[in-house]
């Protein structure tokens, strides 16, 4: 008796090589759309499958919570015209991914009108990645705007008119590692620590933050105007930390064994009876490295830097206009550091600062060819390119102020 053996077809083996390749290639199993076939978001989460795509078009929506569910749920008209409103009550978004299986991303919202005791705007726990978004107008005891614990990614993300008792923008919990890109708190409060980002003490593990070129402005807190850090360590790569507020550190207050390193940023018109830029106590140790330190005002017997039961070092760094001085307490000055005047524009690039001549476009030149970013002068930054080059030009013929 004879068998005979049947193939699939080449059609058919096309087929399922795309859908092989579709998957391991990482696309979306599936794409549910709001409001067009389910009403709420929530509605449309509980429906899908891990791996799956929400997508919701603009409107007013109701809070939602992603818990251990791998999704990527998009906001495809931005947060402009996607908001999420609590409604007085919070989280208004909920996140858990406890592992990269379930690694979950959440872009184009804006968060608003949440209320709880942790994060009364977004809550978020482990792999999870916020993007492209706005949270405003929340209030919690920690974290107004965010309650952060295991790793989070934020990126793009402004964090305004927030309040808290800590943290009145984000709190990062215990044995968190969050990183932040791109970001942007302005106007937030907190009553006690952390008017823009409070790292909080270590619990499972230490507390470790980062920041990549962001950007804190007018927050307020008794302690740490734009950032407190206690017992944890802060990683400040870039970014402006300027017109911020406290009792003591008005920039940045650091305490109880912290460890805070900031590389290329500025502090600027910041203000606080003590260190008005930077506050170090309870064997805490603060760096400056190749940052500005200007314009930032303290009192009589205080200084732009402080150290107190800390230590606060600089190097590389520029000084300028401070009040009553530049530095005061437990400093450590290591090299390299110019007092004086202050770079007065973007196009002031190289001493003498206060005035923009050939030096600068010397500098500027310099830096374009040899792809150094004191040359990314505009938007898009992390990048040098013909807005670059306009911006300098602009800048130099405006002069100094």
């Amino acid at each position: 008796m004879s068998h005979r053996v049947r193939f699939a077809s080449r059609s058919t083996l096309n087929g399922a090589l795309a859908v092989g390749l579709l998957t391991s290639a990482g696309f979306a199993q599936s794409v549910l759309s709001v409001p067009s076939q389910y009403s709420s978001i929530q509605a449309a989460i509980d429906a899908a499958e891990s791996g799956d795509e929400i997508h919701v078009s603009g409107g007013s929506y109701r809070r939602f919570e992603v818990l251990d569910k791998s999704l990527a749920v998009i906001a495809v008209d931005g947060p402009s015209d996607t908001i999420v409103d609590g409604g007085g009550s919070g989280p208004v978004l909920h996140v858990v991914a406890s592992s990269e299986d379930t690694a979950t991303t959440v872009s184009g919202f804006t968060f608003t009108g949440g209320a709880s005791e942790n994060g009364g705007g977004v809550f978020l726990v482990g792999h999870a990645t916020l993007e492209d978004a706005l949270v405003t107008g929340n209030e919690a005891t920690n974290g107004g705007g965010a309650f952060l614990f295991g790793s989070p990614i934020l990126s793009n993300v402004r964090f305004e008119d927030n309040s808290a008792g800590q943290g009145g923008g984000a709190f990062a919990a215990g044995g968190s590692t969050p990183t932040f890109e791109n970001c942007h708190f302005g106007n937030n409060f907190a009553q006690y620590a952390g008017g823009g980002l409070y790292a909080a003490p270590e619990g499972l593990g230490e507390t470790e933050v980062t920041l990549i070129d962001t950007t804190f402005s007018r927050n307020s807190a008794t302690e740490g105007g734009a950032v407190a850090v206690l017992n944890a360590t802060l990683d400040l790569r870039g970014g402006e930390i300027e017109d911020n507020d406290a009792g003591a550190g008005g920039g940045l207050y650091a305490g109880d064994a912290s460890v805070a390193t900031l590389t290329n940023a500025s502090l600027v018109n910041n203000t606080a009876p003590i260190g008005a830029a930077a506050f170090a106590s309870s064997d805490t140790a603060i760096a400056l490295v190749d940052t500005i330190v200007t314009d930032n005002d303290a009192d009589d017997d205080s200084g732009a830097l402080h150290g107190d039961n800390g230590e606060v070092m600089f190097a590389d760094s520029q000084f300028g206009n401070n009040f009553p001085e530049d530095a005061a307490g437990n400093t450590n000055d290591l090299g390299g550091n110019v007092f004086g005047a202050a770079p007065c524009t973007s196009a002031d690039l190289a001493q003498p600062f206060g005035v923009v001549d050939s030096t600068d476009t010397t500098a500027f030149i310099d830096a374009f060819l040899s792809r150094d970013m004191a040359a990314d002068l505009a938007a898009p930054f992390n990048q040098l390119d013909m807005m670059d080059m306009q911006e300098f030009i602009i800048s130099y013929l405006s002069g100094c102020p």
